[in-house]
């Protein structure tokens, strides 16, 4: 019952990210001396979305990312090792292993404040903006300055693409006479025939 108890409050949320899971969990960092949890994802699934692959196919390109972000050893290596160390009980590490595979070994979690300082080196993309988007994390500051840059130069066909995106978001948004009904894909067709038109 204790292994329970421990363990059901857990799971913050689970969602789906351009079709990949994508689990985040709350656990203390037993490594500082802090007394609150943080909240967590898997390294596996982060580059699942971004990179492509799944269980057991890492390439190991998330790691390389959260290196170039210079907050690697901020990451939470976890192997059964990690249980002697005190840095994770066995309950935690049994459950957080179910999240990834039964069979699993030894996986890391990343702190989602390091998701999101990886997110502004990785750059702004669908992928991105879809990952930050489900794990309701904010964008980097460097993307709404970028976009300001381009309002200075001459629009390629990509920012023309990504405006238009945005201005379909922002219909489908503001639009309280369709409401649940609207079809996003017809507006953002509405959108792009207006756009051509001018």
């Amino acid at each position: 019952m204790a292994a329970l108890d421990e363990t059901s409050s857990m799971l913050v949320k689970q969602v789906l990210v351009l079709g990949k899971a994508v689990a985040v969990v709350r656990l203390l960092d037993r490594r500082t001396q802090s007394a609150e949890p943080l909240k967590w994802a898997f390294q596996s699934q982060l580059e699942a979305v971004l990179y492509g692959g799944g269980y057991g196919q890492s390439t190991g390109a998330m790691y390389s990312l959260l290196k170039r972000t210079h907050a690697a050893a901020q990451t939470l290596p976890l192997k059964k090792a990690s249980i002697a160390a005190g840095t994770v009980t066995e309950g935690e590490f049994r459950w957080l292993a179910t999240q990834l595979h039964d069979s699993v070994r030894s996986f890391t979690l990343v702190p989602l404040p390091l998701v999101e300082a990886a997110m502004a080196t990785y750059g702004r993309c669908d992928k991105s903006e879809a990952l930050l988007a489900a794990l309701e994390l904010h964008r980097p500051d460097q993307w709404e300055s970028e976009e300001g840059e381009d309002d200075n130069d001459q629009p390629d066909s990509d920012t023309v693409s990504v405006a238009k995106t945005e201005v379909a978001d922002e219909d489908a948004d503001n639009s309280s006479v369709e409401g649940e009904s609207g079809d996003f894909s017809a507006k953002f067709s509405a959108a792009s025939s207006s756009g051509s038109a001018k």
